[in-house]
């Protein structure tokens, strides 16, 4: 199982992604595009889940993720902290 952190913005996400372990994947930056996103998303393997804060956007990429078989948790900023 992966699992991706997703620090969207207007016009570009920067993601990482962990393993079960917490062993660090990768990190990418990117202009926010749905190709973009969805070979990030597959390319580690079919499992994988991400978080997403509550920005103006969060919707349409909770969509898109959904429509693919990935599951999003929503995060609010102010409770979260850095590992």
């Amino acid at each position: 199982m992966f699992s991706s952190g997703i620090d969207q913005h207007k016009l570009f996400s920067i993601i990482v992604t962990i393993n079960d372990d917490g062993v660090f994947v990768e990190q990418a930056e990117f202009k926010n595009n749905n190709f973009n996103i969805l070979n990030y998303i597959v390319y580690p393997g079919n499992n994988h889940s991400a978080t997403v804060e509550t920005t103006g956007g969060w919707y349409r990429m909770n969509d898109f993720l959904h429509y693919h078989g990935i599951k999003l948790k929503l995060a609010h900023a102010k409770f979260i902290s850095a590992m």
